[in-house]
């Protein structure tokens, strides 16, 4: 898998599924039926209230229960929206690190005596980084294994071609950025695995379904029977923007590679020009 992702390194990005694959699609076709349905509740528990109560249509105090719950709900969706975009700024923020690096590290890989072993190496693992980064619901143990091999094959070739300069400023000035980009690798990974907690989500989706409760209680007439439909629509889409967020090996909001795909164009680029060592 990565190889084959890997070679198509100067191609356009792979996007996933995300809210278009049925599995998504049936979850966002059953909120909309849960919340429709516990609109639906709500008005007939009034109209029984009514009837047992012969109380007149129309109350003001329903007006400030329906928009105490409604507000609630709507700082809860904007509190789950933040936790879940300020995790994709994060995982954004990471890629734009770890490509700097890796280029970094390609630009003063020059100053070696012989650089094409190191450079062939930074390739070999750029190449790797940008297949686990497109398509990281596929990853494999065997991926991860190539991974790791091609980070030490790496990091082995730069300590060997420093060794002779290991008491000159050369040495940290190759080996740094090399570490900085295997730290954003691992910060990236642990951001991927990174989700908003499940009590949240949990919350999130009560509240909805009793506020679409509520709304169906202080708002009974059938006249706004559509305008609830389609507010309880709306509230649907946020949620599942929330959830899509949340979801970055699926979602079709992702973090785009391009930064690490120009990145690794750019040292192909640079390989391919290189003067063919001298036999």
């Amino acid at each position: 898998m990565a190889e084959a992702v890997a070679a198509d390194a100067r191609g356009g990005m792979v996007e996933p599924a995300g809210l278009t694959s049925p599995p998504a699609l049936a979850v966002l076709i059953g909120l909309s039926l849960a919340l429709f349905a516990a609109r639906e509740l709500g008005a007939m528990l009034r109209r029984r209230s009514m009837l047992r109560a012969r109380a007149r249509d129309g109350s003001e105090d329903d007006g400030f229960v329906l928009s105490g719950a409604l507000g609630l709900l709507a700082l809860l969706v904007a509190f789950t929206f933040g936790m879940g975009l300020e995790r994709y700024e994060e995982r954004r923020m990471l890629v734009l690190a770890e490509a700097s690096a890796l280029s970094t590290a390609w630009d003063r890989s020059q100053l070696l005596a012989d650089p094409a072993p190191v450079r062939a190496a930074l390739i070999a693992y750029a190449r790797q980084r940008v297949a686990l980064g497109r398509d990281v619901g596929e990853i494999t143990e065997a991926d991860r294994a190539g991974l790791k091999a091609a980070r030490r094959l790496l990091w082995d070739r730069a300590v060997a071609a420093v060794a002779p300069d290991r008491t000159t400023p050369i040495a940290p000035f190759l080996l740094t950025p090399l570490d900085e980009a295997f730290d954003r690798a691992a910060a990236r990974e642990a951001a991927h695995e990174a989700r908003i907690p499940s009590t949240v989500l949990f919350a999130l989706l009560l509240y909805a379904l009793i506020s679409a409760g509520v709304l169906g209680y202080a708002a009974p007439s059938p006249n706004v029977r559509w305008v609830s439909y389609g507010m309880l629509g709306l509230l649907t889409l946020a949620i599942a923007l929330t959830l899509d967020l949340d979801q970055p090996g699926v979602g079709t909001i992702f973090v785009s590679e391009r930064p690490m795909v120009e990145a690794l164009a750019e040292m192909e680029e640079v390989a391919a020009m290189a003067p063919a060592p001298p036999r």
